[in-house]
């Protein structure tokens, strides 16, 4: 019986056991030495024992074959248990069981000897990462709350989800949907784990970014099985990303932002990290967004307060029913004094405002809503004797939904002013009364006065009249008193003058400099200024006339007009000055030349030196005018196509002699050919200009290197935005001695030079600046005081394409013999059409002058069959020379036209339009050669054999 009951209170229990969702087991305890616990195995176990440790078939085995790196902490408790018979309940972790923790209740069960302990456990691995999480959180709102910038927000966010989850890579970026990019400022990794900072693709990853469009959490546990990413397993793991999560984070359902976790090894993740990594997200984006927030209304707040600070106006915010002060400017405090404004009521700042109506106005203001202005109110603060005198405003400030917030203070102390016109409005009414009163009191005063007066009655008729206006106006007193005086007013100026005139009948106030214009008998208008004095009905008046200090405002507007004019011509005369300079020098080598040459019995050495002299003289002041022409951008440019490079080498050997031997000239040249579109001639004097000056930085000794290279746009220099396009970049550096800063803005400035007096005009450079600009290029300099210089010149890039190589025919002979040549020279100056037609004479030819270019269409007129070449100024007054040179062309075909000039805007501007261009100042040879060219190509009976 007792056998029996036993029986089924043992399978009872063993029922009971079984049932709950538990584990429960019943382990006996070895013991190698006394006191020392080596092992235990199980002897029962329930059916929840497997779903708790992951163990199967345990019955009868020992613990260290099953799991031999178990953690020794759960030997020593249940060998202390089985010992001392003392139940225990304790938390611990089994790393060796998958990293399982587990909550324990064990007791020793059986006979002491028996060493047995029975065991009740539960997995508690889920609430205990859930108790995780909740502290990282918890971590996270508090952290997130500390930081000052946006990049510590998402620094702390991700480095609290990587520690808590153990990952290699945690990061948050902002997401461009349309071009499926993330762009990362900078994440948090771990183990070797490579940074993903920059702008990603999404694509080159996957084909996941479909899902994170959706709203749907990316989750991949293996990049190498998830048929998502498969493809792109190595570049993923490349980047410690094998298993990762992708949570997308949506505004106003727009996909805007990412927090992705990732790990180098496959994971398994569980749905509460899964969560984790959402709110870390949220979070982040929530902080961030409020962080960017206040940023921008802090700086807009700034922005405000010192816009507020600057305004002459005093300003003040208050805050709600109470009126507290939340912002004062210093204008406020110089108007009512210092004192302790912020954070406290107006009442209890200005205790002395009560009874003056001010706190009754903010009440009604805040109240209703309704905004409030005053003019030249009285106040009368605490310590002070008299009334001040405010303009002021309050005006109520709302939230969006309209509620009224508090009210903006805002207004001027006009006390000096309203004491000032008080003072003077008392002063003017006394004295023009008594003033008004004598003249007409006295007879001789009203006669002989050279202000008009007179007395209007209440109809608006001069009953009286002073002759003063026939002197200013020119009216009779019969005039005068039959005329209303509205109809003398100019029509602008009637209702200001009824507006005043109703004050003075009604309201008696005086008119006092009263301005408006009468008009005189001849038909104009005179401005007069009046003084107008109500009495019994009446208004006693005068007025100055004032024309002449109207007439002097204009004129002094004018002035200032012809001031800035004057400062404009001033900058011309810097740079007339530097002209009148250098050319006054040369000047003076010809003057001295002429001069030495009219002296008799000159030896003929001597005469060539002259001689020589004025031609190089002249030719100084060709490249003198040419200089500045380029920098002005007003010089006639031949662009052609060609290879940088080429003209570079071509121009490599000259350099190189005007540098000298201890300078080492070094080129670097791409192997492919940059062709630009540029006056080659131009483009070589540029390179020579910008090596003389780096030669001259260097005291003859050191390196210049040239450098060519394709550019794809003129970097941002001088105040101009960058500008793109093709172009290419030649570049000159020295190892001089620099330029300071504070140059860098003078040196192409025309005769702006450091070098000592005569060896340098301060034009080279210009010519670099102009010739750069007017090609569609730009110039740059970058320098380092002590290291060298780096000049980079800018020019339009062409296709080789593009690339045209023009034929040039072999340049003619000088034409000593003009073979009765005939020549139609068009030039308005007559110093130079002499001279032209002097030396064409001299040359054989047979030239015709024409004055300007409707003498030279009547001559053609007459007998064009006569002429073999017309050769014509260009700046001319009526017809300029270009249009001369169409009209012959279209009026008689094949004549040849020859233009010259010194310098014409509309050929820096147009070009030559395909005429030949004779370049001023000109020789007999040039005369003679560019002659003996055009004619050889005319198909014409008196034209010279080729």
């Amino acid at each position: 019986m007792s056998t029996h009951i036993i029986e089924q209170g043992s399978q009872a229990t063993a029922n009971f056991y079984n049932d709950i969702d538990i584990g429960f087991c019943i382990i006996e305890v070895a013991f190698d030495a006394p006191n020392r616990q080596a092992d235990y195995r199980f002897l029962e176990v329930n059916s929840a024992f497997e779903e708790h440790t992951g163990l199967i078939d345990v019955t009868g085995r020992w613990m260290r074959n099953l799991a031999p790196d178990h953690e020794q902490f759960w030997f020593d408790r249940y060998g202390s248990i089985a010992r001392t018979g003392r139940p225990a309940r304790f938390e611990y972790s089994a790393q060796a069981l998958g990293g399982r923790h587990f909550e324990v209740y064990a007791y020793r069960t059986g006979d002491p000897e028996q060493q047995r302990v029975a065991v009740l456990f539960a997995d508690i691995s889920l609430r205990k990462r859930e108790e995780r999480l909740r502290t990282a959180l918890f971590d996270l709102t508090d952290r997130l709350a500390e930081q000052e910038d946006v990049a510590a927000l998402t620094d702390v966010a991700c480095g609290i989800l990587g520690r808590t989850l153990g990952v290699q890579l945690v990061g948050y970026g902002l997401v461009n949907p349309v071009a499926e990019t993330i762009t990362v400022d900078h994440d948090w990794t771990t183990d070797g784990a490579q940074s993903l900072a920059g702008m990603l693709q999404f694509r080159d990853f996957g084909s996941y970014i479909d899902d994170l469009k959706r709203g749907e959490t990316v989750v991949v546990e293996d990049a190498r099985t998830d048929p998502r990413t498969e493809t792109f397993a190595a570049a993923l793991e490349e980047r410690s990303a094998r298993a990762f999560v992708n949570t997308p984070i949506f505004e106003r359902g727009q996909f805007v932002a990412l927090q992705y976790v990732s790990t180098g090894e496959p994971r398994i993740w569980m749905e509460e990290e899964l969560r984790f990594i959402r709110e870390v997200g949220v979070r982040t984006r929530t902080a961030t967004a409020r962080r960017q927030a206040e940023m921008a209304l802090q700086a807009s707040e700034a922005r405000q307060r010192h816009l507020l600070q600057q305004m002459p106006s005093f300003v003040g915010v208050l805050t709600g029913p109470d009126h507290t002060y939340a912002y004062v400017n210093d204008a406020y405090v110089r108007t009512a004094g210092p004192r302790a404004y912020l954070g406290r009521s107006v009442r209890d700042v200005f205790p002395e405002l009560a009874g003056q109506g001010f706190f009754e106005l903010l009440d009604q203001v805040y109240a209703t809503g309704v905004p409030f202005s005053a003019r030249t109110t009285p106040v009368r603060f605490a310590g002070e004797d008299t009334d001040r005198y405010i303009d002021f405003s309050f005006q109520p400030t709302r939230r969006d939904d309209g509620t009224v917030t508090g009210i903006f203070v805002g207004g001027y102390d006009v006390t000096e002013q309203q004491r000032t016109a008080l003072a003077l409005r008392e002063l003017n009414v006394d004295l023009e009364r008594k003033v008004t009163e004598r003249a007409l009191a006295r007879g001789r005063t009203w006669q002989l006065s050279p202000d008009i007066m007179g007395v209007i009655n209440a109809q608006g008729y001069f009953e009286q009249s002073n002759p003063a206006w026939a002197t200013v106006l020119g009216w009779s007193e019969a005039e005068v008193a039959s005329t209303v005086f509205f109809d003398f007013l100019h029509p602008d100026d009637v209702a200001p003058a009824q507006e005043a005139w109703a004050a003075a009948l009604n309201l008696g106030l005086p008119a006092l400099s009263f301005e408006n214009r009468y008009r005189h008998k001849d038909g104009g208008w005179r401005w007069l200024s009046w003084v107008a004095v109500p009495d019994d009905g009446k208004v006693y008046c005068s007025a100055r006339d004032i024309t002449a200090g109207k007439e002097q405002a204009n004129a002094l507007l004018r002035a200032e007009d012809a001031l800035r004019q004057a400062q404009k011509l001033e900058a011309v005369g810097q740079l007339t000055g530097g002209v009148a300079h250098d050319f006054n020098n040369l000047l003076t080598v010809i003057k001295s030349s002429t001069d030495l040459l009219k002296r008799t019995n000159l030896p003929e050495e001597r005469r060539v030196r002259y001689v020589g002299a004025i031609s190089d003289t002249v030719d100084r002041a060709a490249r003198l005018t040419g200089q500045l022409l380029a920098f002005a951008r007003r010089q006639t440019l031949k662009p052609e196509v060609f290879a940088a490079c080429d003209g570079v080498r071509a121009i490599t050997e000259m350099v190189g002699t005007l540098t000298g031997a201890r300078i080492k000239l070094v080129t670097d040249l791409p192997e492919e050919r940059v062709f630009i579109s540029a006056d080659p001639s131009q483009f070589d004097t540029a390179l020579v200009n910008m090596a003389v000056n780096a030669r001259d930085a260097m005291d003859g000794e050191g390196q210049i290197t040239i450098m060519v290279r394709p550019a794809d746009a003129i970097p941002a220099m001088r105040t101009h935005p960058a500008v793109e396009g093709r172009f290419a970049a030649i570049s000159l550096s020295d190892t001089g001695t620099g330029i300071p800063a504070d140059r860098l803005d003078q040196i192409f400035e025309p005769f702006f030079t450091t070098k000592e007096v005569g060896k340098g005009t301060g034009l080279g450079l210009s010519q670099v600046f102009g010739f750069a600009k007017q090609t569609g290029g730009d110039v740059m300099v970058s320098s380092v005081v002590g290291e060298g210089t780096t000049f980079t010149l800018y020019l339009p890039h062409v296709a080789a394409g593009q690339r045209e190589t023009p034929t040039k025919a072999l340049e003619p002979d000088v034409l000593t013999v003009g073979h009765d040549t005939c020549v139609l020279v068009v030039e308005d100056n007559a110093d130079v059409g002499g001279f032209s037609v002097q030396a064409l004479i001299e040359l054989g030819f047979r030239p015709v002058l024409a004055g300007n270019a409707d003498e030279a269409l009547a001559e053609l007129a007459t007998d064009a069959g006569r002429f073999d070449v017309v050769f014509t100024d260009v700046v001319m007054p009526g017809m300029n020379g270009i249009d001369l040179a169409k009209e012959i062309q279209h009026r008689h075909p094949g004549l040849p036209v020859v233009l010259t000039s010194g310098y014409s805007h509309v050929l820096a501007q147009e070009g030559t339009h395909g005429f030949e261009l004779l370049q001023k100042p000109y020789s007999a040879d040039d005369l003679s050669r560019v002659f003996r060219r055009v004619t050889s190509r005319r198909p014409h009976p008196t034209a010279l054999p080729n």
